[in-house]
Parts: C-alpha cells; sequence; structure tokens
C-alpha cells in the first residue's frame, strides 16, 4: 500500500512540475497557476483517500508470526454465543489461557469442534460439554481453517484462514457475504450431519447452524414484506 502511495506523489510531484513549466515567463505565480496547482494537489488527496477507503475495505490479514495468530484467535473466540472450529489436531492452543477459554466456552455448551481426530484435550473438551466431530474417516485434511462465531444467530461470521507465501493470511466474513459465508457453513452443515450419521446419532438432532440462520432471515425477510 505504502509503495502505491509513493507512486501518487510521484505523479503529484510530476504534475507540479509540468505546470511549472507552462507559466509565464518572469511571473512566479499567476491565477491560472495557482488553480492549477490546487486541482493537482486535490487529485493527489483524492487518489489516497481511495487507496486508504480500498485498504480498510479488504477483509483479509497477513500474520506473520504463530504469536500474532494466536492472539487473534483469542479475541475472535472469546465473543459470545457458539463458537465452531474446524481445525487439524488443535495443536496452536497450547498455552493455559487458551485452554481455559476453550474449557469455559465447553462448560457454557458455547463449543463445536471438527477435528481430524480426537486428542486428549479434545476428550477433555467433550466430557465438559463440547459437541466434537472427527473427520478421519474421510482421509482427507482439510487445507483451510474454518472458525465460526455466533452460530445460529444473523449476526454469524466466519474467519477463516489459509498459508500464503509462508504467512497466516485470515479472512472474516459475514452472514450477508455470500457465497463464501454459505459454502463456508454449508461444509460445516455437512460435515456435522455425516459425522452424526457415522456415530450412528439421531438424525433428529438439533442442526448446526446453517439451517437455524436459514429460518431466521427467512423470518425477518417476511417481517419486512407484511409491511
Amino acid at each position: 500500500m505504502f509503495l502505491r502511495y509513493f507512486g501518487h506523489f510521484g505523479t503529484f510531484a510530476s504534475l507540479i512540475g509540468l505546470v511549472f513549466t507552462i507559466k509565464p515567463e518572469g511571473k512566479l505565480t499567476t491565477p491560472g497557476i495557482v488553480v492549477l496547482m490546487c486541482l493537482c494537489f486535490l487529485s493527489l488527496v483524492l487518489a489516497i483517500y481511495e487507496e486508504i477507503k480500498l485498504y480498510k475495505s479488504k477483509k483479509g490479514k497477513v500474520y506473520s508470526s504463530k504469536e500474532s495468530v494466536r492472539n487473534y484467535m483469542y479475541k475472535w473466540i472469546s465473543q459470545e454465543g457458539v463458537t465452531f472450529i474446524f481445525s487439524r489436531d488443535l495443536s496452536w492452543v497450547s498455552d493455559e489461557e487458551m485452554k481455559n477459554l476453550f474449557r469455559n466456552k465447553a462448560r457454557s455448551r458455547e463449543l463445536k469442534l471438527c477435528v481430524s481426530e480426537s486428542i486428549p484435550f479434545v476428550s477433555e473438551l467433550a466430557e465438559l460439554g463440547a459437541e466434537i466431530h472427527t473427520y478421519k474417516q474421510l482421509d482427507y485434511t482439510l487445507k483451510t481453517r474454518f472458525t465460526f462465531v455466533r452460530v445460529g444467530r444473523l449476526d454469524s461470521k466466519v474467519a477463516i484462514g489459509r498459508d500464503v507465501n509462508g504467512n497466516h493470511y485470515i479472512e472474516e466474513f459475514k452472514a450477508t457475504d455470500e457465497p463464501v459465508f454459505s459454502i463456508a457453513s454449508d461444509l460445516m452443515e455437512v460435515l456435522s450431519r455425516s459425522n452424526r450419521l457415522f456415530k450412528g446419532e439421531d438424525k433428529g438432532e438439533s442442526k448446526t447452524g446453517n439451517s437455524e440462520i436459514k429460518r431466521a432471515v427467512s423470518s425477518r425477510m417476511g417481517q419486512y414484506s407484511s409491511h
């Protein structure tokens, strides 16, 4: 982004240089020159403003260290409501503060996990009340990591993490961000249901979250249309 800023300043300097080449000989400034300089400066301000607006509109951010990823995840998971995490083995949950956050979520029945296979810490969370799904039987490892927060609510969001050039890249999507949120939500539902079927659990068990969101949205739209 900063390289683009330098590019805009370079363009601004070039325009100012051009303006001074056309000024009348013997005169430092004229009203016309002042107007042109003001237009050049205004163009620079508008260009930088658009760059800042574009930068802030991007959903993704690169985290170059394990500590920065850990801090982001702690803040993300700390949000109220049900959290559903897709991970390989939860190896990034290593310190006691993070583990206690998971334990508290599990005790509150606000934690759902989908992992490759259960490990001792996952088993502990299951005993505390977490809902656990495994996908080892699929013989496939997810290349991206999903973490849903506020599952089943209209303000539900998902953070999707993946490796980009050796760094961890995380993007956030809201329930209104189509089609990414819907695809991730469908994946959450499919893996959850298939896991229940694999374990022989009741088909009528409450849905993971995708259906609740759709019903809530439909209900809200119905209220709008009735007005």
